[in-house]
């Protein structure tokens, strides 16, 4: 009964992302945002790449479009980026520490957040003057660990595979 709703786990913790996404913050912690999104689609892309890859990347991104009122197609071709360079290095990423994995989060949403500045330009909008774009890479970096042992827990009792 629990391997039946695996599914149904994964889902659920996208949602939650989304919702995490689209919550507003004060105006001073507005940049520091983490990738909620991003984190759920790296870890679920880490340690179930058979069920969560590309594709699944591709739709998150899709929805995040949606929610965000941002060009269609364009946080969907940076998520599912990362879950393809996820895919490439899963069984690596999987036996390094917990730091070192968060450092490779960091730059795989720093990476994405490049890629969504370059589509920005494409459309007319200037590049950012700071460095705001790689902020949200930062607390996402910082906050991996803990969200790496909260969906670990949520992921072995259902067994997913």
């Amino acid at each position: 009964m629990q391997r039946r709703h695996s599914g149904w786990i994964i889902i659920l913790t996208f949602i939650i992302s989304f919702l995490l996404s689209i919550m507003p913050w004060p105006l001073q912690f507005v940049y520091w945002r983490p990738d909620w999104t991003a984190l759920i689609l790296i870890y679920w892309a880490m340690t179930t790449s058979q069920k969560v890859g590309i594709l699944s990347g591709w739709l998150a991104g899709l929805i995040h479009d949606l929610l965000n009122d941002t060009l269609l197609g364009q946080q969907a071709l940076s998520y599912s980026l990362i879950a393809y360079f996820t895919a490439q290095i899963h069984q690596r990423l999987r036996l390094y520490p917990r730091w070192q994995q968060a450092v490779v989060v960091g730059g795989l949403i720093a990476t994405r957040n490049l890629i969504n500045l370059w589509f920005q330009s494409l459309i007319g909008y200037s590049f950012p003057d700071d460095w705001t774009w790689c902020y949200p890479a930062i607390t996402s970096m910082i906050l991996w660990p803990w969200l790496y042992l909260i969906l670990q827990d949520t992921h072995r009792p259902y067994r997913i595979i």
